[in-house]
């Protein structure tokens, strides 16, 4: 383009699209590819919402040329300082120019338009999924007790009991006939059998979650949150009609699992949510920290609503449980309403999917026109003769497959991915055991606890987790958000430096002991469980009442023990994966339901060993508890390392698509820095506040050797004003424009060189952000 219209500025996006996607008059190149037209016009016509990100990126660095030009800045972190604030007041996946929310807007509040979407959609939806585990009680006695292919044996004739009131004077036959030879009419096989069918049932369900959070983790990064929330809402909902119509145990586990298995992306889509549009970590100022803790609530709201009210109904109404699964498929139809009409992917986008498919643009030797794929032809050159589907069906694949193995790859090399998923097993074992504690109960005391009761049993640790959430988890937000607002300075005195390093001291090591004092709680509780489980406490208090009161107060404090470290480390953590937050979240989710899963069958082995009213109960809490004592050794490592070592702020190395964060003060995205040869990414190095600091230490010299780049620097005349022909190797002048040399030797401004074709797709294209995506 030429210089004329580099220096015209333009205030409406309308002028400047037209402008940035027409012939320049003078003969220019325009920046705009033949195939971004393309496509372009493809998306445009069919939604507007799903341009390509590229269109940001390209309005992004042609933004630079607003940058001022002829200032003078006393020294190069002025200089920086002005450009990392108009890094921050530019969204770099809008076409316009944006300012942060600021802490006025609502964006700031806790209970805004899309943290109150979130929490009445997901609290409907797992109002849901909470139903089956209240019906589980209800469903093995009614399915399991008395099974297919046991049959009673009844006696041929009738017989005649005679029956006296209370006074003894008035008389009644009752006839009746005999039940025998049945295997299991005795009141402890019933019971025995159903106790199986619920662990059973626990071990099954655990492990389709698991899986469907695998097979699920990518498919929310690729196809969106929305329109998984949209599509798995209403299969959750034809799901629950199944169990409705269940009429044996197998069925019965068939339809419970294809619930867990829709509703394992509720939790990771609601966190990429969250993230696309809030943000993580410094850039969302407790945004992100505070939606969560909203979604969390949202969570343990819907089964506190859910299990009370079935019970009741089920006690109080001739409602069986058949009609509570038909209750719960319509509030999961309710909640797809609820997210269709106003949940969004991202602020101003319906559908923005975080890690879209991407394609290899095919280049024809007819016309060197640039084509889509074969399954993908372009909008405007549509040609008469279509390819097969399998081999359209062989591209798309393909083209998934280059999509979703990076992301994976990413995840899986992640050592910090494996810890968190080992660690997160134990409040995941603790959440599943929401299914079997209605069982627990009914077994363990003598009668107190009817099958009509012992399907309420289970709010009792619904209770406790949203104590525990109302308590630590807004203290565990607040503190977070604290300990990285004080990192989030760099310009302050030494004085102020060491007051918010105490403070931030403070609060990280608060919140290590609080997590550590949580798991010691929980795993007390655990035990109490087992301990009131023995038949021999229960025959020497000879009181099933206090039993059954100290169970319930340790379930309460079970529930309250592992709330914060099964709803916000792992999310917290998630911050560092950038586009694949949705993955890393379901994997991790994945990997916990899985080795739950094992320990649930080994849970349902030792009871089925011990007897259910003998010791089998016990053996299951304890080894529960051993297996939370591993667990939560482990996560209390790994918050040492994220909260107290300060590894929240480090970036993943791992990452193809982010740029990995410095340990002391982190490095803006688009900082002129990162292009810099002596930055490697995978390397936490500290760098200074100043990059001229950092390049000119005299450590840093010493390990690059005489014949380095610093050298070259350092021998550079200051006092020279501009005669001199040695290039600047910054890339930056004195006056703090960016400097760029040509071949004739001639220095040009950096900001007047980036509308340039050749620098635009050699320099800017290698950022993997502007890989060609869907």
């Amino acid at each position: 383009m030429g210089n004329d219209a580099n220096d015209e500025l333009f205030d409406g996006d309308d002028t400047l699209h037209r402008f940035l996607n027409t012939p320049s008059s003078n003969g220019g190149r325009s920046l705009t590819h033949p195939l971004d037209e393309e496509v372009d016009g493809f998306f445009n016509s069919e939604n507007d919402d799903s341009n390509f990100r590229r269109r940001g990126e390209d309005h992004y660095y042609k933004s630079l040329r607003y940058l001022p030009r002829n200032e003078v800045y006393d020294s190069v972190g002025e200089y920086d300082q002005v450009t990392n604030q108009h890094n921050d007041n530019y969204d770099l996946y809008s076409s316009r120019p944006q300012k942060l929310t600021s802490k006025k807007t609502p964006q700031r509040l806790t209970w805004n338009k899309l943290n109150a979407t979130l929490f009445v959609g997901l609290g409907l939806l797992s109002a849901a999924t909470t139903a089956p585990i209240t019906l589980i009680p209800t469903m093995s006695l009614s399915l399991a007790a008395v099974a297919s292919g046991e049959q009673w044996n009844y006696a041929p004739y009738y017989q005649i009991l005679e029956v006296y009131d209370s006074s003894g004077k008035r008389r009644r036959w009752i006839p009746f006939r005999i039940r025998t030879g049945g295997t299991s009419n005795r009141n402890d096989r019933n019971i025995s059998s159903s106790s199986i069918f619920a662990s059973h049932l626990t071990s099954v369900v655990t492990l389709v979650s698991a899986l469907g959070k695998f097979i699920n983790g990518a498919i929310v990064d690729i196809a969106g949150a929305r329109r998984l929330l949209l599509l798995y809402g209403m299969c959750t909902c034809l799901a629950l009609l199944g169990l409705s119509y269940s009429s044996t145990p197998n069925q019965a586990i068939l339809s419970s699992a294809a619930v867990d298995f829709f509703s394992s992306i509720n939790w990771s889509s609601g966190i990429v949510i969250l993230g696309a549009h809030y943000g993580s970590g410094n850039d969302s100022g407790g945004s992100f920290e505070r939606g969560l803790y909203v979604i969390s609530l949202a969570c343990r709201c819907g089964s506190l609503l859910t299990i009370p009210f079935s019970s009741l109904l089920m006690k109080w109404t001739d409602i069986t449980w058949r009609g509570i699964a038909g209750l719960a498929s319509f509030l999961a139809f309710c909640a797809v309403l609820v997210f269709y009409v106003y949940l969004t992917d991202s602020p101003g986008k319906r559908h923005d999917p975080q890690n879209p498919i991407r394609t290899i643009p095919q280049f024809n030797s007819n016309n060197g026109a640039v084509r889509l794929h074969f399954y993908h032809p372009p909008f405007r050159s549509w040609t008469t003769t279509q390819p097969p589907i399998s081999q359209r069906a062989i591209h798309f694949c393909y083209s998934v497959t280059r999509t979703v193995l990076p992301s994976i790859h990413a995840v899986f090399t992640s050592p910090v991915f494996w810890a968190v998923a080992a660690a997160h097993a134990g409040a995941t074992m603790v959440k599943q055991s929401e299914r079997i504690l209605g069982t627990y109960f009914r077994d363990t005391s003598y009668g107190v606890v009817t099958e009509s009761k012992a399907s309420a049993m289970t709010v009792f640790l619904s209770l406790g987790m949203l104590a525990g959430l109302l308590v630590g988890g807004k203290a565990f937000a607040k503190a977070a958000e604290s300990e990285q607002g004080l990192h989030s300075f760099s310009h302050d005195s030494e004085s102020n430096k060491q007051e918010k390093s105490s403070l931030t001291d403070a609060a990280q090591i608060g919140t290590k002991n609080m997590i550590s004092f949580l798991y010691c709680f929980s795993i007390c509780m655990c035990y109490m469980l087992s301990f009131f489980a023995m038949p021999f406490v229960r025959r020497a208090l000879h009181l099933p009442v206090l039993i059954f009161i100290f169970q319930v107060l340790a379930t309460l404090g079970l529930g309250f023990g592992v709330a914060v470290q099964y709803y916000h480390i792992p999310p917290i953590v998630s911050a560092t994966y950038g586009k694949n937050r949705g993955l890393y979240t379901a994997y991790t989710e994945g990997i916990a339901g899985l080795l739950s899963s094992i320990v649930w069958r080994i849970v349902g082995g030792a009871v089925e060993e011990g007897n259910p009213q003998v010791g089998g109960w016990a053996y299951g809490w304890a080894t529960i508890a051993l297996l939370l004592v591993f667990c939560g050794t482990l996560m209390v490592t790994i918050v040492d390392v994220y909260f107290v070592g300060g590894g929240w702020r480090h970036g993943t190395p791992q990452e193809n698509d982010e740029i990995t964060l410095p340990v002391e003060q982190p490095t803006k995205l688009n900082s002129w820095m990162d292009a810099s040869p002596l930055h490697k990414s995978g390397r936490l190095n500290a760098l200074s506040s100043s990059a001229l600091q950092f390049i000119g230490s005299p450590a840093r010299i010493r390990n690059l050797g005489t014949n380095s780049l610093v050298t070259s620097f350092d021998s550079r005349n200051e006092s020279d004003t501009g005669s001199s022909d040695h290039e600047d190797l910054l890339g930056i002048d004195d006056d703090g424009s960016f400097l760029f040399p040509s071949k004739s030797g001639h220095r040009y401004d950096g900001s007047r060189c980036l509308d340039s074709d050749d620098l635009y797709r050699g320099k800017v294209n290698n950022s993997p952000f502007n890989a060609f995506e869907l």
